[in-house]
C-alpha cells in the first residue's frame, strides 16, 4: 500500500485531503506542524508528500529544502499547496525541489489524485536527457496555474509574479564582441490541458550561467549560440501504469466522491460563517494592537479553511475570493496599524460577498468568460500603475487612462464592469465625472470605486452623492484593492447584476 505523508496545520482540510486519498486506496499520516513533518519523513517513510507552505514551526519552504538535501527523500514526490496571491510562491517551491506546485483556489480532487498517481506510477528522470545544474536526480517541477491553454511563459504578464519567465530567443540582445554568446535559454514548454481550469506544464531546471573571461585574458573569438538542451521526452507508457489498489476517479466514481466533498462542505458552512461574523464583532471592538492581531489570525485561519474546501467542492469563486481575503487578513495580522477603516469596509462587504455566493452555491466561476472590463482614471501615472498592478494580482486587466475627458467619452460610449476614478484630475473631478457616467444609461449601474487621498467625511459624503459604489483611502494595500475588485465585479455579475448592458457584453 502506498504510503502519503500530509504536512497541513489546518485539521479540517488535512482530514479532507486524508479521507480522500483513504477511499482510494492510500495510507495517510498527518502532521500539523513543520516540525513534524520533517520528521515524520524518517519515522512513516511516505511515497509522496503533500506539502503546505504555510505552517507553523518551520514552514513549508523549510521543509522542502531540508527534504531535498537528504539524499534517502531526493527521490520522493513532494506536492505544494499555495495561495496564487501570494508573491513568488510557485518560483520559490520550484527552485526548491517541488514536483507539483498547486493553486489552493483552483485545485479540485481529480487533479490532486491524477497527480499523485502519475508521481507514484514512475515519473522519473530516469528516461530523459541529461538536464544542467544541481538536483537532476529530482522530478522536474510541475507547475499547475489557472488559465487557459496556452504557455505559461506567453501569460506572464497576466499572472503577475507567480508565473516563471522564459524570455524570448528572438528578442536577446546582440552578443559582446569579445565575450561568449550566452546559451540560448531553453525552449517555452508547451503546456498540455489537463481537465478543468488547469494547465500542467513541466520546467527543466534554468541553465547554467554563462562565464566571462578575466579582465586580463585575450578577448577569444565569439562562439556560436549553443544549442538549447532537448525538450523533456513523455515518460514510456509501462511507467504511467497506476500502482496495485491505486484507482484513478472515473464516471460515476468522480461525482460520487466530488458529491460527498460538496456535501461534506455545507455541513461545515453555518458554524465557518457564524465564527467570521464573531471574529468579526471582535475585531471591531478590539481597541490594542495585540486585540486586533489575534481577531484578525482567527478570521485568516477559518478563511485559509474555506478556501481550500470550496476548491475541493467545485465553489471556485468562493474560492478564489477567500484566496485573496486570506492574504489580506495576513497582511493586516502583521501590520495592524495598516488595519483603517476602508479596510475594515472591505473585510465586511467580502464577509457579505462570501454569504452570498455560498448561499447561492455559485460553482461557475463568472469572472472568467468573458474577463471583466475595467476602466481606471487617474492623472497621475504611478497612480494608475498601482491600480492596474494590484488588479493584475487577481489576473485582471484594465484600460489605463489619464484624461477624465477621454475617460468619459470612453464610459458613454461602451460598457465596464468596474470603474476606478481618482478625485483631483485637471479640467474635470472624479465626482462630477462619476456625476455624467452615472447619468447616461450605458454605465448607469456599473460599480465606480474611488481610490484617492481624500477620505475625510465630506469626501465620502460627495462621492456617495456622485453615485460611487465605494472608496478606497491611499495610500492602499495592493491586496486590498486586488480583493475589493474582486468582490464587487461577483456582485455585479452573480448577486445583483443591474448593468444591462454589460450582462448583455457577457452573454454576446
Amino acid at each position: 500500500m502506498k504510503k502519503i505523508l500530509i504536512i497541513e496545520d489546518d485539521v479540517i482540510v488535512s482530514s479532507v485531503y486524508k479521507n480522500l486519498l483513504e477511499g482510494k486506496g492510500f495510507s495517510v499520516m498527518v502532521a500539523t506542524d513543520g516540525q513534524t513533518g520533517y520528521y515524520q519523513m524518517t519515522e512513516f517513510r511516505p511515497d509522496a508528500v503533500l506539502l503546505d507552505l504555510m505552517l507553523p514551526k518551520m514552514n513549508g519552504v523549510e521543509i522542502l529544502r531540508k527534504i531535498r538535501a537528504q539524499r534517502q527523500f531526493q527521490a520522493i514526490p513532494v506536492l505544494v499547496f499555495t495561495n496564487a496571491y501570494v508573491p513568488n510562491m510557485v518560483e520559490v517551491a520550484t527552485q526548491a525541489g517541488a514536483n507539483f506546485v498547486f493553486s489552493k483556489s483552483t485545485l479540485t480532487s481529480r487533479q490532486l489524485l491524477e497527480a499523485i498517481c502519475q508521481c507514484l506510477a514512475g515519473f522519473s528522470t530516469s528516461h530523459l536527457p541529461a538536464l544542467p545544474g544541481p538536483g537532476n536526480q529530482v522530478t522536474p517541477p510541475m507547475v499547475i496555474v489557472p488559465g487557459v491553454a496556452a504557455p505559461v511563459a506567453a501569460r506572464h504578464e497576466n499572472l503577475g509574479a507567480d508565473a516563471p519567465f522564459h524570455p524570448d530567443p528572438a528578442s536577446a540582445p546582440p552578443p559582446i564582441p569579445g565575450f561568449p554568446a550566452p546559451a540560448a535559454p531553453p525552449p517555452v514548454p508547451q503546456a498540455s490541458p489537463a481537465p478543468g481550469r488547469w494547465n500542467i506544464t513541466a520546467f527543466p531546471p534554468p541553465p547554467a550561467a554563462a562565464s566571462f573571461p578575466p579582465a586580463s585574458a585575450t578577448p577569444p573569438t565569439p562562439a556560436p549560440v549553443s544549442v538549447a538542451p532537448p525538450p523533456l521526452a513523455p515518460p514510456p507508457a509501462e511507467l504511467l501504469q497506476l500502482p496495485p489498489n491505486i484507482l484513478p476517479l472515473e464516471g460515476a466514481d468522480d461525482a460520487r466522491v466530488q458529491q460527498e466533498l460538496k456535501t461534506d462542505f455545507f455541513h461545515r458552512v453555518d458554524p465557518t460563517l457564524v465564527g467570521l461574523r464573531f471574529h468579526l464583532g471582535e475585531l471591531v471592538k478590539a481597541s490594542t494592537d495585540a486585540g486586533k492581531t489575534a481577531s484578525l489570525l482567527e478570521l485568516h485561519r477559518q478563511v485559509r479553511s474555506l478556501a481550500t474546501n470550496a476548491a475541493l467542492a467545485g465553489f471556485h469563486p468562493v474560492a478564489d475570493l477567500a484566496s485573496a481575503f486570506e492574504v489580506l487578513l495576513s497582511e493586516l495580522a502583521e501590520k495592524p496599524k495598516h488595519l483603517t477603516g476602508s479596510s475594515q469596509r472591505t473585510i465586511a462587504n467580502t464577509m457579505d460577498c462570501l454569504t452570498e455566493l455560498l448561499v447561492r452555491k455559485v460553482e461557475e466561476n463568472v469572472l472568467e468568460n468573458p474577463p471583466p472590463a475595467i476602466l481606471v482614471v487617474d492623472d497621475e501615472v504611478l497612480s494608475r500603475r498601482a491600480v492596474t498592478f494590484a488588479l493584475e494580482k487577481g489576473r485582471m486587466k484594465a484600460t489605463a487612462i489619464e484624461s477624465p475627458h477621454e475617460a468619459l467619452r470612453l464610459a458613454t460610449s461602451q460598457p465596464y464592469d468596474l470603474i476606478f476614478l481618482d478625485v483631483q484630475m485637471p479640467g474635470l473631478n472624479g465626482f462630477d465625472l462619476c456625476t455624467q457616467i452615472r447619468a447616461q444609461s450605458i454605465n448607469q449601474h456599473t460599480p465606480v470605486i474611488f481610490v484617492t487621498s481624500q477620505s475625510d467625511f465630506t469626501s465620502r459624503a460627495r462621492s456617495t452623492l456622485s453615485g460611487a459604489t465605494d472608496l478606497i483611502a491611499k495610500p492602499f494595500m495592493f491586496i486590498e484593492l486586488t480583493v475589493k475588485a474582486i468582490s464587487t465585479l461577483l456582485q455585479n455579475r452573480v448577486i445583483r447584476p443591474q448593468n444591462p448592458a454589460a450582462a448583455a457584453r457577457r452573454a454576446a
